[in-house]
């Protein structure tokens, strides 16, 4: 969420914002001052509004990108968390503003997306492909130090939807990997 700065002010969507990385990335947004247009099956749109969602959405809705539009009041996006880079590309072409930044967490259902260059170029897109675990020490330590700082401030309070012992770490596993979650599977150690 803040791996270019500050958001307060800004217009932030997060897809799959009921997922355990969105419901997260919710939270983190609206601590930090953001906008919050999320997207979400709608079953889950009570669930990402408690996390603090301005604006819940439909991810299937056909008129998606005018709704985001609308409720940016034309502004567009300024920065979006993006679980599923691959199938959103050609949306997030249509809604970030000039200068804005794609934080692409994951694409599994699409991991050779087709990129709209055209728009993102000419909207000069930043698309920034984030992998916290290759994070540099001093990049990673000022994440550390701000996700601490939201739990102690009561800005974060992540889910957990199961806890496995170590030995089911494979049906752990399975869990991870079966949609519709309502927060992290955890191993006990």
């Amino acid at each position: 969420m803040f791996g270019s700065g500050d958001v307060a002010g800004q217009h932030i969507l997060v897809s799959g914002g009921a997922g355990a990385v969105g419901h997260n990335a919710v939270q983190l947004a609206k601590w930090g001052g953001a906008r919050v247009l999320a997207t979400a099956s709608s079953a889950a749109h009570d669930r990402v509004r408690a996390a603090g969602a301005d604006h819940v959405f439909d991810y299937a809705d056909p008129d998606l990108a005018a709704k985001i539009d609308s409720a940016t009041d034309g502004e567009g996006i300024d920065r979006a968390v993006e679980v599923e880079f691959g199938q959103n590309a050609a949306l997030l072409a249509e809604i970030m503003r000039p200068n804005g930044t794609i934080c692409a967490y994951g694409s599994g259902k699409e991991m050779t997306p087709t990129l709209p260059f055209g728009p993102f170029l000419f909207k000069a897109l930043t698309l920034d492909i984030l992998l916290i675990y290759i994070l540099e020490d001093g990049p990673r330590k000022a994440a550390i130090t701000r996700l601490h700082k939201a739990l102690s401030e009561g800005g974060l309070s992540p889910a957990i939807d199961a806890v496995y012992p170590l030995e089911s770490c494979a049906a752990a596993h399975d869990a991870v990997m079966t949609p519709g979650r309502a927060g992290a599977v955890l191993l006990e150690l």
